[in-house]
């Protein structure tokens, strides 16, 4: 399957060792944004966070799953890759949308009917 893995840049090391399992288990990932590198401040690299924004939410678009890895602190441009996942479920039935980790209350659109929520990788690998 198309993946996107998407959360808080500061959780960098543990959404690494999530696409690292997934790819092990076959996956595709059709987006790594881990590898990106820097691009703050955003202004500076405008082309680069340009390009960035759009080929994540083409990305997005064209995956079968979403995965966002919940942090304590809510995150910012993650939150806008939910939006748009959520969107493109809403609109084609893809991807499907899953959060995982034990901070999926803390914003209401994590209750949206279309989000299955998991405690770990391993639970949404049996749910794909």
């Amino acid at each position: 399957m198309k993946i996107f893995v998407t959360g808080r840049s500061i959780d960098v090391r543990n959404i690494k060792q999530i696409i690292k399992v997934l790819k092990e288990n076959g996956h595709e990932i059709v987006f790594d944004w881990t590898a990106k590198g820097n691009l703050k401040p955003y202004i500076k690299y405008q082309i680069k966070a340009k390009n960035f924004s759009k080929n994540a939410i083409k990305a997005i678009n064209e995956s079968d799953v979403f995965i966002f890895v919940t942090h304590q602190k809510v995150a910012g441009g993650s939150s806008v890759e939910l939006g748009a996942a959520l969107n493109s479920y809403l609109n084609k039935g893809k991807p499907k949308v899953f959060l995982v980790g034990e901070y999926n209350s803390s914003v209401i659109f994590y209750f949206h009917p279309a989000i299955n929520k998991k405690n770990k990788i391993e639970d949404v690998l049996s749910g794909i």
